[in-house]
């Protein structure tokens, strides 16, 4: 309808649960990651939110995320 408003892919906010299920990490593996700066990500009230397409990105470089030191 007329207030639908379409988010191009690259900017799709996911939580942190979703972006550690798609990397295959649990919870504190992402924290580590995020504060070494390794995958960034941004907090958006008292949330911590992740964008899909940096997420995905990261995958690609990291096939495997958990053996990372």
């Amino acid at each position: 309808m007329g207030n639908e408003m379409t988010v191009p892919p690259d900017y799709r906010w996911i939580s942190s649960v979703h972006a550690a299920e798609r990397l295959g990490l649990s919870i504190r593996q992402l924290y580590r990651l995020i504060d070494r700066g390794d995958l960034p990500a941004y907090r958006i009230a008292s949330e911590i939110r992740l964008l899909a397409h940096e997420v995905d990105g990261f995958r690609e470089k990291h096939p495997d995320p958990g053996k990372l030191p």
